[in-house]
Parts: structure tokens; sequence; C-alpha cells
């Protein structure tokens, strides 16, 4: 039994001894294979070595399509190392991850520097241009400009505000005066897209002038000047009643047309669809000012039809008007 236990034992140490052996031959082949593929670890107080550290790991994740990453990278070769190359790479991988307008600072700097050779310099002049192609526009156009703020992603834009450049994606948009928020919303924006944001005034501020009291005097009190009008034919007036009349329909109208298309507009934010929603918008506008002027119009043509009825038209008799002044009162009077 004990040359058999001794036997068993002495098989038994010498099988985990080949185990051992075969674990470290795979842990010192994988580190091998590691050291291959992986680039020279960065050593600190060598900058040349951190830099082509990391240039090569940014060259890595963008042969492999992972953009963000490979910007990262450059951006981190850069400060150890700054180099007109690793500036043109960081454009490249800028614009692939979707951030033109960053990409174009980067572009710049490669222009900018005096290692660039031609070459690299009209690479990058090409590449620039195309990212500027991408970039995002947006124009506001604010009711008060001296009242009301822009804030894109928290940050205040200062004027001019008809070409604020993003780049694309999703932006926080905020509009706001002195005592509220006028506008607040979340907006998508594609890669050369131009979207133009308007921001009316709240409320029309309106004027209130006090007016002094006139009273009606009698004809026959002194310092009275009775003032004559010119007769006129009754046709003018109930032509000018029939302009007014048209107006006021063509107004009606109008509104209602607005409307219709304030209501189609909305609809069609409400289906995203962003480029029928800037079509109506636009319309919408033009339509609301054609219903203001159609408005304003026919106020002053009914305003006109009454001073023709009450002071220049003879009806025969049946139509009186008279207005008196006096030293410290003046009054209109009418009669049928």
């Amino acid at each position: 039994m004990a040359p058999s236990l001794a036997l068993s034992n002495f098989r038994a140490r010498r099988m985990s001894q080949a185990l051992l052996v075969a674990v470290a031959l795979m842990t010192f082949e994988l580190a091998a294979l590691a050291q291959e593929v992986a680039p020279p670890a960065c050593a600190a107080g060598e900058p040349d070595v951190c830099g082509k550290h990391h240039f090569a790991r940014g060259t890595e994740a963008y042969e492999r399509a992972a953009y963000a990453e490979a910007a990262r990278e450059f951006e981190l070769a850069l400060g150890f190392k700054p180099h007109p190359v690793i500036d043109y790479n960081l454009g490249l991988s800028l614009s692939k991850a979707g951030k033109p307008l960053d990409a174009l600072e980067a572009f710049a700097r490669v222009a900018r520097d005096a290692r660039s050779d031609q070459s690299l310099r009209e690479r990058a002049a090409s590449e620039a241009k195309a990212a500027e192609s991408a970039v995002s526009r947006i124009r506001f156009v604010l009711g008060d400009t001296r009242r009301m703020q822009v804030q894109v992603d928290g940050a205040r834009q200062a004027p001019p505000l008809d070409d604020v450049r993003l780049n694309p994606g999703r932006h926080h948009v905020r509009v706001t005066d002195d005592s509220a928020v006028l506008y607040d919303e979340q907006l998508e924006l594609r890669a050369s897209e131009r979207l133009e944001v308007r921001v009316g005034t709240p409320a029309r501020t309106i004027d209130i002038v006090p007016v002094e009291k006139r009273l009606l005097v009698p004809q026959g009190e002194r310092g009275v000047a009775p003032l004559e009008r010119k007769p006129l034919a009754p046709i003018w007036f109930w032509t000018s009643v029939g302009i007014s009349s048209s107006l006021v329909l063509l107004t009606i109208w109008s509104g209602l047309d607005t409307q219709a298309t304030l209501d189609d507009f909305e609809q069609a934010r409400a289906e995203r669809d962003r480029q029928r929603a800037e079509e109506l918008l636009n319309s919408g506008h033009d339509k609301e000012l054609r219903t203001n002027l159609l408005l304003g119009a026919s106020v002053a043509s009914a305003a006109a039809t009454a001073v023709l009825g009450a002071w220049y038209v003879d009806f025969g008799g049946g139509l009186r008007a008279r207005a008196v002044l006096a030293p410290r009162h003046a009054g209109f009077a009418a009669s049928f």
C-alpha cells in the first residue's frame, strides 16, 4: 500500500508541474501577442512616446470606424506633440463623428501651421470645404431684438443672430425676454440644414392719450360760426358703402384663409414635416400681412364713408350736419 501511495503522489506532482508550465507558456504567448497588437505604453515624462502612443490608438480607432474615440486620442496626441498631420487626422475624425464645426477648427490649424506641406494644405482645404457644407444653421427673427435673448444649449448667442452655426444633432433652443420664456424647444438639426426661428412680441403696446372733453354748443351762442358743407349726390355715399362692404368681406375671407394656413402649419409641425411646416410658415406670414392691410383699408374706408355721408352728401334734407366753434368750446351735431 505504501509504494502505491508514493507513486500516486509522485504522478500528481508531475501533472501539477506540467499544468503550471503550460499556463506559463500560454500567458507568455498572450503577452507577446498583446505587445504586437497594442501600441507602446505611455511613459510619464516622455512626450514623444506619449504622443506616438495616442496617435497609434487614434489611428487604430479610426480604422474600425470608432470616430469619436479616434478624435479623443488625436486630441491627446496633440497635447503631447502638436503636429499638422495629427490636426488633419483629428479633423477627419470629427467630420466623420458628425462635428463639422469642430473639424473646421482643426483644418484651419493645418492651414496656419508652417510645417504643413502643399499636399497636406490642399487636402485640408478640400476636407474643410466638405465640412463647411455639412454645418447646420439657424436664423433667428426676433420681434424685439433689444429685449429678447437667445440661448442655444445653455450658451447665450450674441448678435447678429441671422446665421448661428451649429453641429448637426439635437440642440436646446430657448428665447426669453425680460419677464417670460417665449420659445423653449429641443431641435433636431440635420447636416447642411437651414432653419429659421421667428419669435414675435408677446403683446402689442398701445399708447392711450387723454383727450379734452368737447361739448355741443348751441348755434345762437356768441362766437359760433357754422361750417357749411359742399353737397354731393347720394351715389357717392352708396358707392363708398359698397367699397367698404367689399373690403370687410375680403378681410373676413383673408382672416379665415390665414387661420386655415395656421391649422395646416400646426398639423405639419405635429407630423414633424419640417419642409412643409416651413413653407406654411412663410405663406402664413404673407397671408397675415394681407389680412392686416385689408383690415386697415376696411377701417379707413368705413371712416371715410361716415365722414362723406355726414358732411358732404346731400340727402335732400333728410340729413343735417353741423359743426360749431366757440372761444372755449367745439362741438358736432347731426340729425336725420
